[in-house]
């Protein structure tokens, strides 16, 4: 009996490490919610409805795993008083994952994770970013249910950058009509951050069938007190398509 049981978990070990070896990349559009809120201009939040896309790259990478993924979205979003605004988020990230057991993997993320906000009601000049560039832990649990894979992965940031608007801002009118505006200027004046100062997690749910189609569920939260309070929470329902080989 001891025998079998030995011969079943290794091969259950096996075919979960080969499967996780596996190179895959993924495609996925989604629905999402976000609600966000900058001390910086007005204490009041934001929140409403928007779309989401992401692209996924799994790799092997020497005795473990590299994910990445390339993310946006976008949300029209509304305060108590009924002033719109839009609320930007984009980023791209990698995560090394070393298996601890047949179903637990943990590993490190690095991250590009960048939030633009623009109030149009309360300030059509300006707009009130928060770009960060972090490193943190990450596990993965995963496991069959049925015929098909559940997996989940939880990355919270421990040490980074963050650009945030000044205090006072000098310009008057800033380039909000320009597309690069809002891949560039997040970046400007950063400073080093701990996780006391940048409060950030995310959670990544993806239900895989046997065919590569996929259910992603992911939950963001994104605070820092840096310039002025402000804090992000957004969630994002999605349907993916895997190709592995």
């Amino acid at each position: 009996m001891l025998v079998t049981k030995a011969l079943l978990t290794a091969v259950l070990l096996s075919t979960n490490a080969a499967g996780a070896r596996e190179r895959a990349v993924d495609l996925s559009a989604g629905v999402q919610v976000e609600s966000v809120r900058d001390d910086l201009l007005v204490p009041l939040t934001f929140s409403g409805p928007g779309l989401s896309l992401s692209a996924g790259l799994r790799l092997p990478l020497g005795p473990g795993t590299l994910l990445t993924r390339l993310g946006f979205g976008f949300s029209v979003v509304f305060d108590r008083l009924g002033f719109f605004g839009g609320a930007l988020r984009y980023g791209v990230d990698g995560t090394w994952l070393m298996p601890l057991g047949a179903n637990v993997d943990l590993g490190l993320t690095l991250a590009l994770d960048t939030r633009v906000n623009y109030f149009y009601r309360w300030d059509d000049a300006h707009s009130y970013w928060l770009g960060s560039q972090w490193l943190g832990p990450a596990v993965r649990v995963h496991r069959p249910l049925g015929a098909m894979q559940l997996s989940v992965l939880a990355q919270a940031a421990a040490i980074g950058f963050v650009g945030r608007p000044p205090a006072l801002r000098f310009v008057k009118q800033e380039g909000v009509d320009r597309f690069a505006y809002y891949f560039s200027t997040p970046y400007l004046d950063e400073r080093f951050v701990a996780v006391d100062q940048l409060q950030l997690v995310r959670l990544e749910a993806t239900l895989t069938t046997a065919s590569g189609w996929a259910l992603l569920v992911q939950l963001r939260a994104t605070a820092t007190r840096v310039s002025a309070p402000t804090f992000a929470l957004g969630a994002s329902v999605g349907v993916s398509r895997a190709l592995s080989w």
